[in-house]
C-alpha cells in the first residue's frame, strides 16, 4: 500500500468518528447529561475531542497549532494529512492512529447507547405521571 491509501484509511475512519460525534452530542428526550469527555492520542500532537478553555468540541481534533473540524467528505483531508505528518509516516505508527481513532468511535457509539437507555429509565419511572396527565388533557377536552 502507499502512504496516499494509508491516509484515506484515517479519513475514513475520521469521517466514521465525525458521525458517532454527532450522535453523541445531540440530546435526548428526556434530556440526559452529555458524556464527560475522554481525550484520545491519535498520535503524538494530535487530540480528540478538543478541549479549549474547559468546554468541550466534540466535531474537532486539537493540534499544537490550533483546532480542527473534524472531516465531512473525500475532499477534507486537512486532519489525516496532519496525522500522517505527524506518525511520520510509520505504518506502525498509522496503524495505532488508526486503531485509536477506531477505539474514539466505539466509544461514542457506547456513550450514544449508554443515553438512551437512561432516556428510556426515565420515561419508564415517570410512565405513571404521564397517565395521569393524558387523562387530565382527556377530561379537559371533554368537559369543555
Amino acid at each position: 500500500m502507499e502512504y496516499d491509501e494509508y491516509a484515506e484509511l484515517i479519513r475514513a475512519a475520521l469521517c466514521d468518528l465525525r458521525t458517532a460525534a454527532l450522535l453523541v452530542d445531540t440530546n435526548t428526550k428526556p434530556t440526559t447529561p452529555a458524556p464527560r469527555p475522554r481525550q484520545f492520542a491519535f498520535s503524538p500532537h494530535v487530540l480528540w475531542p478538543a478541549i479549549v478553555a474547559n468546554r468541550v468540541y466534540w466535531h474537532h481534533v486539537r493540534c499544537p497549532f490550533g483546532s480542527f473540524p473534524l472531516p465531512s467528505g473525500v475532499l477534507d483531508v486537512s486532519v489525516s494529512v496532519e496525522i500522517m505528518k505527524d506518525c511520520g509516516h510509520q505504518p506502525r505508527l498509522v496503524l495505532r492512529a488508526l486503531r485509536r481513532i477506531q477505539a474514539a468511535t466505539a466509544w461514542c457509539m457506547a456513550r450514544r447507547q449508554g443515553r438512551l437507555r437512561a432516556a428510556a429509565q426515565i420515561m419508564q419511572a415517570q410512565q405513571r405521571h404521564a397517565e395521569v396527565l393524558d387523562a387530565e388533557a382527556t377530561m379537559r377536552r371533554l368537559a369543555g
